[in-house]
């Protein structure tokens, strides 16, 4: 898919990674990226474009209550190890960077559910098949009801921001936005 071609460079570049191609892009924080499934030949341009954090958070284990997890302050990757997980599937970021971070602690996390639902997690949850993976941003009391929230401590932090050029900032759909995540998240 297009995804599997061009994720790599975007996750490079959204990370703070530059010149990919040593030289050859005159904006060094972009990168020309083509699809490889040699049916739809289709060129990506992308590029780092300033952006404002609205919101900073947490990847959290969502615990049941008769799991050992259920009471502690926080958890780390590796205690994710042999573990089941519950997970918003392949499409979302949280996915990648779970795995991504499994990876860094020499295993891989043992998926037992994607859901594209992160009310689904929450409700697997509570039926005890594993624990869930979510990032901080879900508050609603009839979501959490019997579970804990226990952050990850050395997960990838989430991060919500908005991304416009230059030249849309006073547009209206840009304020709607802004004051849309400020209402709706714990901003900064």
């Amino acid at each position: 898919s297009a995804w599997e071609s061009i994720s790599p460079f975007v996750m490079t570049l959204a990370y703070g990674g530059s010149d990919i191609y040593e030289g050859w892009m005159k904006n060094k924080n972009s990168a020309m990226i083509s699809c490889n499934d040699g049916f739809r030949p289709v060129s990506f341009y992308i590029e780092v474009l300033d952006d404002k954090i609205y919101w900073w958070g947490n990847m959290t284990a969502l615990v049941y209550s008769e799991h050992p997890y259920y009471d502690r302050k926080e958890i780390s990757i590796e205690d994710l190890k042999q573990q089941k997980l519950i997970s918003l599937n392949e499409k979302y970021f949280i996915y990648h960077s779970l795995n991504q971070r499994c990876q860094d602690f020499g295993f891989s996390p043992d998926i037992v559910i994607h859901t594209m639902e992160s009310s689904l997690i929450y409700r697997f949850c509570k039926e005890k098949m594993g624990i869930g993976i979510d990032a901080d941003i879900h508050h609603d009391p009839k979501l959490l009801e019997s579970l804990h929230k226990v952050p990850i401590k050395d997960a990838i932090p989430w991060k919500l921001s908005l991304v416009y050029k230059e030249m849309m900032k006073k547009e209206e759909i840009i304020s709607q936005l802004k004051n849309s995540a400020k209402a709706s998240t714990k901003c900064w």
